[in-house]
């Protein structure tokens, strides 16, 4: 597997030289994590990591939650969780996506495309309201999770080898495009998916973040020996690191026009916390409400016609 050892993990990796949203070389040492180190493009500002997770490295790090514990142990049950007779926090996010994409769509535009589904959560709470759903994903494990689970009939293997003609109303990134390092091929291959004037939503973490402001401050006044924070904000199966402005250069340079973009906060039920842990967690969920400085970020942008 990707993790049981520091020598699997270097088989994985790939130096990143350039940065992947402007093709910079210019750039400044931001923070040394486990086998990586966190950079910020002094032209375009977009932090990246190099170097990174390869492509087959990323696919195998997801190929379940025993993989990923292999990497976290915070991960346990991470592909689990989810269900829709149950309110949480990761459905009530499903929730104000779908809405906000139903309300710039009219109502016999409810065609859908998952990039990277997870195990069908998202997909399924968009059925129930009617939509008509479709979806790939790297892992076969995920979809026969899917179909278990939530009774969905997806895909499995990756966009650039997707050869069937689809044109869905929307398409939807959730989680996904942290993990790669060419993003604006991807963004085409994704908008190749979509009607002119379909709708793509991307949630990412957010680096403008309360958490990533915090833990940047004792990593520097530490001269990087405090690093606990750092090493939860930024970890190595993730390569590049949006905030709102890098986000919407991304797609907008790629044939779309920026909607909106909002914040919202992490599910902490979706991790595997002692209780110390999960304690901070919340507290620093509150803060960052209250400061507005919330950990994800979600756009909106409809491809041009």
């Amino acid at each position: 597997m990707l993790a049981d050892s520091p020598t699997n993990l270097f088989n994985c990796l790939k130096p990143l030289i350039c940065c992947p949203l402007c093709g910079g070389r210019k750039r400044r040492k931001m923070f040394v994590i486990d086998y990586s180190v966190v950079y910020r493009c002094n032209s375009c500002q977009l932090s990246y990591l190099d170097p990174c997770l390869n492509s087959e490295g990323m696919a195998s790090a997801y190929m379940s939650s025993e993989s990923l514990i292999e990497l976290h142990d915070f991960h346990e049950g991470y592909y689990e969780y989810g269900a829709l007779n149950k309110n949480s926090a990761t459905k009530r996010e499903f929730l104000k996506n779908l809405t906000f994409l139903e309300s710039h769509l009219t109502p016999d535009e409810r065609n859908l495309f998952d990039i990277g589904y997870g195990n069908g959560f998202f997909l399924a709470v968009a059925q129930q309201r009617g939509w008509n759903v479709d979806g790939i994903d790297t892992s076969i494990k995920n979809m026969e999770t899917a179909k278990k689970r939530f009774g969905l009939s997806l895909r499995q293997g990756y966009l650039n080898n997707l050869d069937i003609k689809i044109k869905a109303d929307a398409v939807v990134m959730l989680d996904v495009v942290e993990h790669i390092d060419n993003p604006h091929q991807f963004i085409r291959e994704a908008s190749a998916l979509l009607k002119p004037g379909g709708l793509l939503l991307i949630a990412v973490p957010n680096e403008h973040s309360l958490l990533q402001l915090i833990a940047a401050l004792f990593y520097r006044i530490s001269r990087g020996k405090l690093k606990a924070g750092i090493k939860k904000v930024y970890i190595l199966e993730h390569v590049c690191y949006y905030a709102p402005e890098t986000l919407e250069k991304l797609v907008c340079v790629n044939g779309f026009e920026s909607i909106a973009h909002y914040f919202s906060n992490t599910d902490l039920r979706k991790y595997h916390l002692n209780f110390f842990e999960r304690a901070a967690g919340y507290i620093i969920i509150g803060l960052q409400t209250l400061f507005k400085r919330k950990n994800r970020l979600i756009i909106v942008a409809r491809k041009k016609e």
